[in-house]
């Protein structure tokens, strides 16, 4: 009996060895295959960063086609005293500068026709409202509150109103010349 029971034991013990065992093993294999992922991700980012190179120096390339000048038929021959091409000829002389094509609402004459008509509204619109207001404005009245009158003069108005009264009038010069 004794040599039974301690055979049970022995089982129960291996038996939780055996799962403590499998547990870890399910932990390196979680591991691995975790490791096995991110090792699959960053190929695939290296794999992307190519292609996206790739597309970089074609758009590169079709650019370089675009901004140069269109080439010259098969049937014209290259004037042997003729400039190099190759890296200098990318680049303009120093005195060159390519012309860049701006639109036509850009241009120095269309921005300054814009700009002249808005300054012709706003000085009609000035001496709309000096007519409405009475003529020149300030001094018309003749009552020394002038600069009330004056649209955007309003604090000016206060002010005129906080001054002492013992102040001396102003004296008007008649202008005769």
């Amino acid at each position: 009996m004794n040599a039974v029971q301690n055979m049970r034991e022995r089982m129960v013990v291996f038996e939780n060895r055996i799962s403590t065992m499998e547990q870890q093993q399910q932990v390196f294999i979680a591991r691995d295959s975790s490791e096995v992922s991110i090792k699959d991700q960053v190929v695939g980012m290296e794999e992307r960063i190519k292609q996206l190179e790739a597309q970089q120096v074609e758009l590169e390339n079709i650019s370089m086609k675009m901004a140069a000048p269109p080439e010259q038929p098969a049937a014209v021959e290259k004037k042997p005293d003729a400039e190099p091409e190759g890296v200098d000829a990318l680049f303009p002389d120093e005195g060159e500068e390519p012309e860049a094509d701006s639109p036509w609402y850009l241009t120095w004459w269309f921005l300054a026709m814009v700009f002249g008509v808005i300054g012709l509204a706003a000085a009609g619109a000035v001496l709309i409202l000096k007519r409405k207001k009475g003529g020149n404005g300030a001094g018309s009245s003749g009552d020394g509150d002038g600069l009330a009158n004056v649209s955007g003069f309003e604090e000016a108005d206060d002010l005129m109103d906080e001054l002492p009264d013992d102040l001396p009038e102003l004296e008007t010069v008649d202008d005769e010349t």
